[in-house]
């Protein structure tokens, strides 16, 4: 179990989330139980390409935001 100093706070879809510290964006995706394929990731005003998922890391203070697109009829 991940200690408190393991973590950090970022922001996630407007509210504040401890989330583990060196956490990439696609495993961060990956622990919500998202699709990678279904989701646009603004991180800090910028929209982050598919591709980059896994090489951006989320850092203390980092503002998200999740889009994800669900299926149905």
């Amino acid at each position: 179990m991940a200690s408190e100093s393991d973590k950090i706070q970022a922001k996630v879809n407007g509210e504040n989330r401890g989330i583990s510290k060196g956490l990439s964006i696609f495993k961060f995706l990956e622990s919500l139980d998202l699709n990678p394929l279904l989701v646009v990731v603004e991180l800090n005003a910028v929209i982050i390409s598919r591709e980059r998922f896994s090489e951006i890391e989320i850092c203390e203070g980092d503002q998200v935001e999740l889009v994800h697109f669900v299926g149905g009829g």
